[in-house]
């Protein structure tokens, strides 16, 4: 991509022919370099989970529903998230002087394993200690790891952007057209396919250590009634740490109990679905392209070849 004054002249010249939908997905599926991205993109779903699990795992685990905790700590860890992801968003431009866009892209992928496995070590630690991670000294490596995820993340979505452009300059080069609006849709459709992954995984968690229905609007109960949570769950236990009763609609009373080891259950997946499930999803987005199939000096090959066609076109067409 690049920046063009507005007296730029276009040199490329329309395609005059519509594929059909078929023929799209025909042409994406051909095109090696972009498939390969997409099977990633795909495969690389677990790190939707992320955004899926930070705002109950805030709301229940660090602030207990306090909105102002809340608020807190989604600047504290969300903060950092973000910013590492639009900070690394920038210096992709140079980082590309120095390193290959293959190499940045499976070295983002790996590197953000370390965070991943190192929050998931936090939470076990923090099982033993007062406070649990909103303790200091847990809390700041926290924010640290989520982000250096942020810095990952947004590699990965920048490099993702450039490299299907790419493919689109190797599509022209090898078939003679430019899907552009093709190949950026695929790249739509494999973070749409990858969040509706996350959330049946998601899901399936939930419903694994029953977090859902009365136990979730028990363990809401529990925070109503002053009590933290994080403080009171114990791995394995059967211990009751709270009981809930109210009226139906229909009027029948339903009740519903916490044990410590429900809470322990209930935080465990989620550190679990935020960390682990990522890591594992960054060494499967790394397998289709660890032979990605455009290195820089075949792309390069093929943008001076591009540039000399367009040239010649133009001049074509100036002469008609």
């Amino acid at each position: 991509f690049q920046m063009a004054g507005i007296f730029a002249r276009e040199r490329i010249v329309p395609s005059e022919k519509k594929n059909s939908v078929g023929a799209n997905f025909k042409m994406m599926w051909r095109n090696k370099p972009f498939r390969q991205l997409l099977i990633s993109g795909i495969l690389g779903f677990p790190r939707n989970i992320t955004l899926l699990v930070a705002i109950p795992m805030v709301t229940y685990y660090f602030a207990s529903k306090d909105p102002g905790k809340v608020t807190m700590y989604i600047a504290l860890i969300g903060g950092g998230l973000f910013i590492g992801m639009f900070g690394a968003t920038g210096m992709v431009p140079k980082l590309l002087d120095r390193f290959s866009k293959k190499s940045l892209y499976n070295f983002g992928n790996l590197v953000e394993i370390l965070p991943n496995l190192s929050i998931f070590v936090l939470f076990l630690i923090s099982t033993k200690v007062q406070g649990g991670l909103t303790n200091v000294a847990l809390l700041i490596p926290v924010m640290a790891m989520f982000a250096i995820k942020g810095i990952c993340l947004g590699l990965f979505n920048a490099l993702q952007t450039t490299m299907i452009a790419d493919a689109v300059d190797y599509e022209d080069y090898t078939h003679h057209v430019r899907p552009d609006g093709v190949f950026f849709s695929g790249q739509t459709f494999t973070i749409k396919i990858g969040t509706g992954i996350a959330n049946a995984v998601y899901g399936f968690i939930c419903a694994a250590v029953l977090f859902s229905g009365q136990n979730v609007e028990a363990l809401q109960d529990l925070i109503n009634h002053a009590l933290i949570p994080r403080d009171l769950m114990v791995k394995g236990s059967t211990a009751v740490v709270h009981v809930m009763e109210k009226t139906s609609v229909s009027g029948e009373l339903v009740t519903a109990s916490l044990t410590a080891g429900n809470l322990y259950n209930f935080f465990f997946a989620m550190f679990f679905a935020v960390s682990i499930i990522p890591a594992i999803g960054n060494v499967l987005a790394v397998i289709p392209t660890w032979k990605y199939a455009l290195d820089r000096e075949t792309y390069e090959k093929i943008l001076v070849e591009l540039q000399e066609r367009r040239r010649t076109e133009g001049k074509l067409a100036e002469a008609e």
